[in-house]
């Protein structure tokens, strides 16, 4: 008796699970396969983004002097720091003097940018705000400075500023502090 009612209980359990679970397909009693009666899903509406699209907030890391220099940037332009570490443990993004000198580490890979605007004050090749597009076209920054006090060889200071990152929809604001010279 056992038995059967164990039997019974798994039967009844398999048939509830087929039962719920959407099928393509089924068959009719001529043993023929027609489509199901179940309504699709439509996938490509334009609120709907395909798994393989699905966007994520960049991922802004900092790096050191000597990593900016393996990567061919360096030498004078302006460098900027999260506000709040002083002197800076890392580098957030270096804009050189020099044409696409641009870098940053996003997503863990070295990243050059080249600069599609600049406005404000001229200082070592910079501007107060600056946009910023990646080689790729895919990220684009933006920089907002504010100039300081004048330092004693070749620079100024950065009291102030942020730093956006926008990347497939979705944004990053850094404040940051930082330098510019020579």
């Amino acid at each position: 008796m056992k038995t059967i009612f164990k039997c019974s209980l798994a039967l009844l359990l398999f048939a509830s699970v087929s039962a719920c679970t959407p099928q393509s397909s089924v068959g009719n009693t001529n043993g023929e396969t027609v489509p199901s009666q179940t309504p699709e899903t439509e996938t490509n509406s334009s609120n709907i983004k395909p798994v393989t699209e699905v966007a994520t907030v960049p991922q802004v890391e900092g790096f050191t002097m000597d990593e900016l220099f393996d990567n061919g940037g360096g030498g004078c332009g302006m460098s900027l720091w999260k506000s709040g570490s002083n002197p800076p443990e890392t580098i957030l993004f270096f804009n050189g003097t020099e044409a696409n000198s641009t870098l940053m580490k996003i997503n863990g890979e070295f990243v050059k940018f080249q600069r599609t605007e600049a406005t404000g004050e001229d200082f070592y090749g910079q501007k107060n705000s600056q946009m910023f597009i990646s080689e790729d076209g895919e990220i684009e920054v933006t920089v907002d400075v504010e100039l300081g006090e004048k330092g004693e060889i070749e620079s100024v200071g950065i009291p102030q500023g942020t730093l956006q990152i926008e990347q497939a929809g979705e944004t990053v604001e850094i404040p940051v502090v930082g330098d510019a010279g020579c």
